[in-house]
């Protein structure tokens, strides 16, 4: 018997991950939970470092301010 994981069983183990469970995937079920894990870990960094973008416009904003920065 042949098992097929569905999208939400490899999201489910990038956060709870199961002994043996890569084993049971095929070649195309690796290939996509390796994507989901690169995706999982630029969420993970973008969630932990803002982007030069946004520090930008930070720095924009409290340039034109008229209030100073608190230290």
């Amino acid at each position: 018997m042949t098992k097929n994981s569905t999208p939400n069983d490899l999201i489910k183990n990038l956060y709870e991950p199961e002994i043996g469970f890569q084993q049971t995937l095929n070649e195309d079920e690796k290939l996509e939970l390796a994507r989901l894990k690169q995706v999982q870990n630029l969420l993970n960094s973008a969630y932990l470092e803002p982007s030069d973008r946004s520090l930008e416009k930070i720095l924009e904003h409290a340039r034109k301010s008229k209030k100073p920065l608190a230290h």
